[in-house]
């Protein structure tokens, strides 16, 4: 739920220049990869901006046949962008 999550960062956050969300999900299939462009869109409409950002290859949380298979994920870390920068 990428606008609900846009949202409750935005909601709870610090104004200020330091504070940092660091958000992450896995990259399954074409869904979860939209999830991402509607979390961008979500973030920057909300005067967000990604500072960082990587992809890393972990074990996923489901399980086919009994074991968890390997799952690229994304990882973004946000703040909110200063005035005049």
């Amino acid at each position: 739920h990428p606008i609900w999550l846009a949202a409750a960062i935005d909601g709870r956050l610090g104004r200020g220049a330091g504070p940092r969300a660091l958000v992450g999900f896995p990259l399954r299939d074409d869904t979860t990869r939209g999830f991402g462009e509607v979390l961008r869109g979500e973030m920057g409409g909300r005067g967000f901006e990604v500072v960082a950002e990587g992809r890393e290859e972990g074990f996923d949380d489901w399980e086919v046949n009994g074991e968890r298979g390997r799952v690229e994920c994304w990882w973004g870390v946000w703040r909110r962008k200063v005035e005049g920068v």
